[in-house]
């Protein structure tokens, strides 16, 4: 696994750019923060295989394997990581990446006897469907992270105007959606007009 971080280590612009090609989410912070940090997540967990909490990296150093289905808009990025997984000596069928749709490829994941634990993040809605699939297969356990925005505490004794900053940033943080931007700003200038904001 350190071999695989590595190698995620000098691959970060072409990462970040199918990243950014994917999801559309900003290149440059792509590139400075969330690609390294995936590396460094792999290095971490790579050095200490008794660390076994989260998701892709500690799974993988614990020995168990993976089949991972990324969104069915956002492959390229997960396809990547895997090829470079590959290189650095992960053996075949350790980790496994499978695109496709959440009605098809998600169904046979979540459905399929021989799969012991499903991890899924995404809408409640379909959430509902992975535990579902999931119970009527072999009562495998699922960890579920659905729908939310990120609540966003603000002490009574905060500074008001840096909080909103860091609120507005941390909703477009992964995309500059315009719209979106515009909708925030008007429900914060909006609730401005019935009393404090949050």
């Amino acid at each position: 696994m350190m071999k695989w971080a590595d190698l995620i280590d000098q691959h970060v612009e072409e990462i970040a750019a199918l990243d950014a090609i994917d999801a559309g989410k900003l290149y440059h912070l792509l590139k400075a923060i969330e690609v390294p940090a995936t590396a460094n997540t792999i290095h971490y967990y790579a050095g200490a295989a008794d660390k076994i909490h989260g998701e892709v990296s500690p799974s993988l150093a614990a020995g168990c394997t993976m089949v991972l289905k990324p969104a069915e808009q956002t492959p390229l990025s997960a396809l990547f990581y895997a090829h470079l997984a590959k290189l650095a000596g992960i053996p075949d069928g350790v980790l496994n990446v499978v695109p496709g749709f959440g009605a098809t490829a998600g169904a046979a994941i979540c459905s399929h006897m021989d799969i012991d634990k499903v991890s899924f993040i995404g809408s409640t809605e379909v959430g509902r469907e992975v535990m579902r699939a999931a119970a009527n297969s072999n009562l495998k356990p699922v960890s579920l992270e659905l729908g939310g925005k990120s609540p966003f505490i603000i002490f009574y004794d905060a500074d008001l105007d840096k909080a909103v900053e860091l609120a507005l940033v941390a909703v477009v943080y992964n995309k500059v959606d315009k719209k979106q931007f515009k909708k925030i700003l008007s429900y914060i200038e909006h609730e401005k007009e019935k009393g404090p904001p949050f």
